[in-house]
């Protein structure tokens, strides 16, 4: 591992295996050792509804990430109540570390990771969390739920969601950890959406209204328009049903699936 290496470029350097530093710190043929951990992380995977990030320097040494479609000041403004003088896109922070991914691998296996990684870091957010987070903030507008933190089951669920399964699911894409992202992520995700959250939800307004109107509403509103939810609101279609089967024959054999 020649761990006395001050540099510890992959591919050079050594060779036996990448750790967290080798991706996060490690120099490579063209940048510096860095100690700024998130430096080449251009989503953050850590609140309920992740971001794009972008970064700001300031010469009293402080960095600063910002969510895209934040306004960004420019190099020499003053931010934070210091000067700015670096600022970085999340598009560079990817290339950064896109940079240490080409010591080990190729182009198209690189492209494909982050395909990967960003079609399930936006199918959580757009499917799950956003509709989620959405339907929560009303729940609490319209005096359903409580402004206290944690005293109801479903802000419990609510937060199970996305700060366990929901990140497990995300962090398991970006680190090509397929168990993770699906059968330890997304899929608890869906579940617990559908076989918790939402008869929790329905329990809360029934024994506040009498009735399930508002909640039939909040579906309407927050999740009916995505397509992913179809099939909750009108069963699965044939064509559907056709799809799953000729996928798993393809893989398992003509007639696997009854």
């Amino acid at each position: 591992m020649n761990l006395k290496s001050k540099k510890w470029v992959a591919g050079v350097t050594y060779s036996a295996a990448p750790t967290c530093a080798t991706c996060h710190m490690s120099a490579t043929e063209r940048q510096e050792v860095t100690h700024e951990v998130g430096e080449r992380i251009s989503w953050t995977l850590r609140p309920a509804i992740s971001a794009k990030l972008n970064m700001v320097r300031t010469d009293n040494k402080k960095a600063y990430d910002l969510p895209a479609g934040t306004p960004l000041p420019k190099v020499g403004d003053e931010f934070r109540g210091a000067k700015v003088t670096e600022v970085t896109s999340w598009e560079q922070r990817r290339k950064q570390m896109q940079d240490v991914c080409k010591a080990c691998h190729t182009p198209a296996i690189i492209a494909g990771h982050y395909k990967q990684f960003d079609d399930v870091v936006e199918l959580y957010n757009d499917k799950f969390a956003k509709p989620l987070a959405a339907a929560m903030k009303e729940l609490q507008d319209k005096g359903y739920i409580t402004a206290a933190p944690f005293d109801e089951k479903i802000e419990w669920t609510w937060w199970e969601l996305w700060h366990h399964e929901g990140r497990r699911a995300r962090h398991g894409a970006a680190m090509s950890g397929p168990d993770y992202t699906w059968w330890h992520g997304i899929y608890d995700v869906a579940q617990n959406t559908y076989f918790k959250w939402i008869p929790e939800m329905r329990e809360i307004v029934l024994k506040k209204d009498g009735n399930e109107k508002f909640a039939d509403e909040l579906l309407q509103k927050y999740f009916k328009p995505i397509d992913g939810h179809d099939w909750y609101f009108n069963g699965i279609s044939k064509e559907a049903i056709d799809k799953v089967r000729q996928g798993y024959e393809e893989r398992y054999g003509k007639g696997a699936l009854k």
